[in-house]
């Protein structure tokens, strides 16, 4: 055990607060646990003075007010005023930065009262001084170290403030490698616990009402992913305990934003409740037509394959021709543009939607090909349209055939009229 003891010297993080442990210490070994405590307090003091200084540095505009109060009080040596200082410094230290959580100050709470007892000669009420029992005096000394002093340049709410600063500003990096880059060298390169949840719970928050800055979400996205593959188990717990309870399954923006959570992370839609992925799937499956450009994301999730699936074979004309080009056209899509190009009703309809036909050439497989030009004699308002020579065109160009191939594909398909093309394409 006095092994462990001298350990919690090395874990200092600042050389005041070090002096003040070292010393507590030598009171423990010695049997003196009044003076132990005494001395872990004031390491708890000058341990939390140093942080507020260093966020000062920085330009924390409260850590500033902190430090001019202080550097006034020195100036002074006012005593009365240091004591008022030191008595209010665990509810400064949690209120204003956010050194430590709710739990960690109750026990922070127990020492500044033990301490108090230790060094004001007040008796019970059966007129008995306190005294301290090692037990006592070796619980603080552990819990100061190990909760507040250990923790070095990891600070709370001013933290916090900064990632937030970083994440939001106009040139931070959407690649995620180099985003991972810059996030080793932030604050979260050691963060404290308390700082993970509250970040997280802030992007989760950001990234579900989201509604038209996508280079914002990507930072965000790009972030909380950081974050699941650095710090998994807090990561994870914090998810499991904050998305349900964000998400409202009867807002259409929460639904359609869930997919880039989803996109992150599997173990995100393992998360989520059974009526949340529900009403996830049946957006999906009535996918608003001003929505429609995120089929592909859904298609590419496993549990809304199905969904969407049905949704693409449900999707209309303007749809299909209304939405930017997918970067590559999923089959799926590609499959529904040839059927409605197939199955257009009047040479209008063949010609307007030819250039949507195009689009998907380049992409389309060779069967998928071949399956489409057997089926161009069976309606004459495409066969006859003005689009169709062009279509044929194109596909002829596909590396997938020679030019011979190609020529007996059209007469074997009673399609010999479209075997000399000379349209530019």
């Amino acid at each position: 055990m006095l092994i462990d003891i001298d350990e919690l010297v090395i874990k200092c993080s600042d050389n005041n607060s070090k002096l003040f442990i070292e010393e507590a210490v030598k009171s423990y070994k010695a049997g003196a646990y009044r003076a132990c405590i005494n001395n872990t307090w004031l390491a708890l003091v000058m341990n939390i003075t140093f942080k507020i200084e260093q966020l000062a540095l920085m330009n924390d505009a409260e850590a500033v007010k902190q430090k001019e109060i202080l550097d006034k009080i020195k100036e002074r040596n006012n005593i009365s005023e240091m004591l008022n200082f030191e008595r209010d410094i665990l509810k400064t230290a949690r209120e204003k930065f956010e050194f430590f959580d709710e739990i960690t100050l109750i026990d922070l709470k127990r020492i500044q009262e033990d301490r108090n007892r230790c060094s004001h000669p007040l008796l019970n009420i059966d007129n008995e001084p306190f005294i301290p029992t090692a037990e006592l005096a070796r619980h603080h000394l552990y819990l100061a170290v190990e909760k507040v002093i250990s923790e070095g340049n990891v600070f709370g709410k001013a933290a916090l403030d900064k990632i937030l600063q970083l994440i939001n500003n106009p040139i931070f990096p959407l690649r995620y490698e180099d985003a991972s880059i810059v996030l080793q060298k932030s604050y979260l390169s050691s963060p404290k616990k308390s700082l993970i949840v509250n970040l997280i719970k802030i992007l989760l928050k950001d990234i579900l009402n989201n509604e038209k800055n996508l280079r914002l979400n990507i930072s965000k996205e790009n972030v909380l992913k950081y974050l699941i593959n650095q710090y998994r188990d807090i990561t994870e717990e914090t998810i499991r305990n904050s998305l349900n309870k964000l998400i409202n399954v009867a807002n259409t923006l929460h639904l359609r934003n869930s997919r880039n959570l989803i996109y992150i992370d599997s173990v995100i839609w393992e998360i989520l409740t059974e009526d949340t992925k529900i009403m996830i799937q049946q957006y999906v499956l009535k996918l608003p037509p001003e929505h429609f450009e995120d089929i592909e994301t859904w298609l590419s999730f496993a549990q809304t394959k199905q969904q969407a699936c049905i949704r693409i074979h449900r999707s209309t004309r303007e749809e299909l021709m209304s939405h930017s080009p997918f970067f590559i056209v999923p089959k799926q899509i590609r499959e529904r543009i040839f059927e409605l190009y197939l199955q257009s009703k009047n040479y209008n309809e063949a010609n307007n939607f030819s250039d949507t036909v195009l689009s998907i050439i380049d992409d389309a497989e060779k069967d998928e090909l071949i399956q489409f030009i057997k089926k161009v004699r069976d309606n004459s308002q495409v066969y006859n349209s003005n689009s169709v020579g062009t279509v044929f065109w194109k596909i002829k160009n596909r590396d997938f055939f020679t030019e011979e191939e190609f020529n007996q594909i059209l007469r074997d398909n009673d399609l010999k009229k479209f075997i000399v093309l000379d349209i530019p394409f």
